[in-house]
């Protein structure tokens, strides 16, 4: 009897201590998670108290970039009209260089294009003036000894020009590189030698350039009007032409490498002595093009329209020498002849349909 009370009084010991112990570990947990929540408060209204401090800055910082722009916009405006009016009373050609210098620091020392990628219009207004001034300034000192200075020394790069008219400026030799003239009117400008890789050229208006030269590697110009321009030696390789109208046009001594032309219309344009390599042409129209020496390799031709195009006596031997495909098929449609109605002393061979 004695044995079994001893027994159930340390039985109920381990338990009171059992209790004891878990009541201790429940107010250390209690009190560690007020802790941590008390903790987590204050970090938190710390940091909603820097991430204020950190906006007002950024406001700070914005508000003084912008002020700071319109004053070197300002500060454009002034030197271009000197520029523009020393051109007038033959100011002395030392004090327009240093006025070129001085518009082509303030031109790179802030990158607007590169830095202003947000949507306020406060910047894109002061980007456009910029780019705007430098446009016009390319005008002014065309043909001078600062023009070189100025075109190597001042990029467009990723300029967005979309849907403005800028007929019949010179703008030879300009870095429009990944630009955005989507839209916009360049009726009429030298492009010679210029740089349009990469830029957006959607729906632009290039009727009457001159882009002698032009890199237009990789350029988009789908449904761009790029009639009676000269385009001489210009590089067109992975460029987009779909639905593009290149009527009438000089592209001797072009490349078209990797170049989609689906669509398009070089009817009656100089396609002679034109590299056209690994081309995607569905459905283009080359009715009354010069297309003699051009070479054409590994090129789909069986869609193409070639309604009194100028080639060589032997084109389509050349057309299958050179592995271009759907040639046979072209065969089927159209004929090399001699054209009766050659000029004197010269031979013409013209492709004509096979009437049925």
């Amino acid at each position: 009897m004695s044995e079994n009370y001893l027994e159930y009084s340390i039985r109920s010991l381990f338990r009171i201590v059992a209790i004891n112990n878990l009541f201790k570990i429940c107010f250390i947990l209690i009190v560690f998670l007020l802790f941590f929540k008390i903790y987590s408060l204050y970090f938190n209204i710390l940091f909603q108290k820097y991430d204020k401090i950190i906006k007002e800055a950024d406001s700070f910082h914005y508000r003084v970039r912008i002020e700071n722009q319109k004053n070197k916009i300002a500060l454009f405006y002034s030197l271009f009209n000197s520029l523009k009016s020393g051109e007038e009373i033959s100011v002395d050609n030392l004090k327009k260089s240093r006025m070129v210098t001085r518009i082509i620091s303030l031109s790179s020392s802030e990158k607007i294009s590169n830095y202003w990628k947000v949507e306020n219009l406060d910047c894109q207004i002061i980007d456009l003036k910029r780019e705007l001034l430098l446009l016009n300034l390319f005008c002014v000192i065309a043909d001078t000894i600062l023009y070189k200075k100025f075109v190597e020394n001042v990029s467009f790069y990723g300029t967005d020009l979309n849907n403005l008219d800028l007929h019949g400026m010179n703008l030879k030799g300009i870095n429009l590189k990944n630009a955005n003239l989507e839209n916009a009117n360049l009726e009429g400008v030298n492009l010679n030698n210029a740089n349009l890789s990469n830029a957006n050229l959607i729906d632009i208006n290039l009727n009457n350039a001159t882009l002698i030269g032009a890199n237009l590697i990789g350029a988009k110009l789908n449904r761009a009007k790029l009639n009676e321009c000269n385009l001489h030696l210009a590089k067109l390789d992975s460029a987009d032409l779909s639905n593009s109208s290149v009527q009438k046009s000089n592209l001797y001594r072009s490349s078209l490498i990797n170049t989609i032309i689906c669509n398009a219309d070089f009817s009656e344009s100089n396609l002679s002595n034109c590299l056209l390599s690994a081309t995607y042409m569905s459905n283009v129209n080359f009715s009354k093009a010069n297309l003699k020496n051009s070479e054409i390799y590994d090129t789909d031709i069986g869609t193409a329209i070639l309604d009194s195009a100028i080639v060589n006596e032997n084109w389509s031997e050349l057309l299958i020498k050179r592995n271009t495909s759907s040639v046979y098929l072209m065969l089927k449609k159209y004929k090399i002849i001699k054209d009766s109605m050659a000029i004197k002393d010269s031979i013409i061979y013209l492709v004509n349909p096979i009437l049925n």
